[in-house]
């Protein structure tokens, strides 16, 4: 998800995907892609509140 972040697939200022989607897009567990945007949160990639889909934050 961080390359997809950095290659604009994931456009900043969008939210991303829902975490099923994710999740099946990567062939990963729900769990998988929630500790995944924890991490990207706090790196600065992505801002995230629980029940709401993170959303990728303007890195230029």
């Amino acid at each position: 998800m961080r390359e997809g972040i950095a290659a604009g697939t994931y456009k900043a200022g969008a939210p991303l995907p829902p975490t099923t989607e994710l999740a099946a897009e990567h062939s990963v567990s729900v769990g998988t892609v929630n500790r995944t945007v924890a991490l990207l949160k706090a790196e600065g990639l992505v801002q995230a509140s629980r029940g709401r889909r993170a959303t990728v934050i303007e890195t230029g």
